[in-house]
C-alpha cells in the first residue's frame, strides 16, 4: 500500500494520506474517517484498532506539508504492505525530512 510505513525502531505504524481537500465539515470528517477506516484495514489487526489510531496535519515538510498522517503506537510487527524505515530512522525523521 502506498504511503504505509513501519518504523522497527519505535513499533509505529503510520500511513500519509494526502490533503483533505475540502472547506466542508461533514465531507472532512467523512474523509478522516475512509482514511483511518482504510489505515487500520492495512494494517491487520497488528495490534491496530480504531481506539489506538491518532492524528495530526502535517506542519512541517519537503515531502509532505499540510498533508494528514494516521498513526498508531506499539505495534508489534510491520503491517504486509509497508515499508519499513531503517533502524536510524523514526516517523517524525521521515516525515520531517
Amino acid at each position: 500500500m502506498e504511503n504505509l510505513f513501519y518504523s522497527t525502531k519505535e513499533q509505529i505504524a503510520f500511513y500519509i494520506t494526502g490533503y483533505v481537500d475540502t472547506t466542508n465539515v461533514n465531507a472532512m470528517i467523512k474523509v478522516l474517517e475512509d482514511e483511518k477506516k482504510t489505515f487500520i484495514e492495512a494494517c491487520n489487526a497488528k495490534g491496530v484498532e480504531e481506539t489506538t489510531v491518532q492524528s495530526y496535519e502535517i506542519r512541517k515538510s519537503s515531502r509532505y506539508k499540510s498533508m494528514r498522517v494516521f498513526y498508531a503506537l506499539n505495534v508489534p510487527e510491520s503491517p504486509k504492505d509497508a515499508s519499513q524505515l531503517g533502524e536510524s530512522w523514526t516517523m517524525d525523521a521521515w516525515i520531517s525530512n
